[in-house]
């Protein structure tokens, strides 16, 4: 009888406290503020350079992600930024509110042709004296022409009225130039004006080394590359893991003869994991074709193998799968992209 009357107490006791609490709901929930956490990034450009009598160019950074941007021919450029991801409260659904802000930002510029730097942009100071108001709220960054010069290019948005409600953006992009400073603001609809959203019309040589199920690179036995069109005329960029890199290609130790000396230096520096490996950028210019490409990675001797290689009815002209063994074929039943008018791209700058 003890245990039970016990029991019975304590239920009746629960139920009093339950009675007499007040419901919280999701919408009285006192707001949280959470330390930040700092995402950091540092580019480190480890070498660059430029091929004889040509625009041809290459830089060497500390990984995937940390590969410096590069203005063909003339400059690379290394991003380095703290980003906090701050925890502000919960809103009605019960999820957490996120701003980021850019504590921290600032581009180094280099020389590609000698390496060494030219100067440091302090990004934040300019943005803090020119346009207090805004903010860089995130990490996309991309090279761009803009008046006639080169650029890097980002994102604004203004300070909130209240944190609840983050960040807002003001359709406004960032043009920064890397020869004078000058800063640049302009409305994001007048750049979508300026230049269609389509892909460069080098996609027609690229296409070939993007298949999911049928790389070129990968059959060949060359892991770890992508090839991207750009806005830049008659430019694409090729990014690999300095390991992929052939040991003996004597069309690309031609083109950059310190290329191998700079790769020695590298190596013996060394990395801790896969995912530290340094990348290469090599950003080839004057419209190279598919053969171009996979001729400056393919080790001297080995014959380019089309082995396996398909196009897919879902990617052909006639909706048709059909087995490839040549460049040729590859081009004669690929779907063609819509090309776009050169006027559109960037210009190639000359070192004076």
């Amino acid at each position: 009888m003890r245990l039970k009357s016990k029991i019975m107490l304590l239920f009746i006791l629960i139920s009093l406290i339950c009675f007499g609490c007040k419901y919280v709901s999701k919408e009285d929930i006192e707001p949280t503020v959470k330390a930040p956490k700092i995402y950091k990034h540092d580019d480190e450009l480890l070498a660059s350079g430029k091929a004889i009598d040509s625009d041809i160019c290459y830089v060497i950074g500390s990984g995937l992600v940390s590969t410096p941007y590069i203005i063909p021919s003339i400059y690379a450029v290394e991003v380095h930024y703290e980003l906090p991801s701050e925890t502000l409260g919960k809103r009605d659904t019960g999820y957490f509110v996120f701003q980021t802000e850019t504590k921290v930002l600032y581009f180094d510029v280099y020389s590609i042709e000698t390496g060494k730097k030219i100067k440091t942009i302090n990004v934040k100071g300019i943005l803090q004296e020119k346009c207090p108001e805004l903010q860089v709220p995130g990490i996309s960054f991309n090279e761009y022409v803009y008046q006639g010069k080169p650029c890097m290019t980002f994102a604004l948005e203004k300070y909130p009225d209240s944190f609840e409600d983050g960040l807002e953006d003001t359709l406004q992009d960032a043009y920064l130039s890397l020869d004078s400073d000058e800063l640049f603001i302009v409305e994001r609809s007048e750049q979508s004006k300026q230049l269609p959203m389509l892909m460069p019309m080098l996609i027609q040589e690229t296409n070939i080394f993007n298949d999911s199920n049928y790389n070129l690179f990968e059959i060949n036995g060359i892991e770890g590359v992508s090839v991207l069109p750009t806005w830049w005329k008659g430019c694409c960029m090729v990014s690999m893991p300095i390991t992929s890199l052939a040991a003996a290609n004597k069309r690309l130790y031609t083109l950059f003869p310190n290329l191998k000396e700079e790769l020695e230096v590298v190596k013996q520096r060394g990395w801790n994991s896969e995912k530290e490996v340094p990348y290469i950028r090599i950003c080839l210019t004057d419209h190279p074709t598919s053969e171009d490409i996979i001729s400056l990675l393919i080790p001297d001797g080995q014959e380019i193998s089309f082995a396996g290689m398909k196009i897919s009815k879902k990617s052909s002209i006639d909706e048709e799968e059909h087995d490839i063994h040549s460049f040729e074929e590859y081009q004669q039943f690929m779907e063609p992209y819509e090309l776009i008018d050169e006027s559109e791209l960037h210009p190639i700058f000359k070192n004076e």
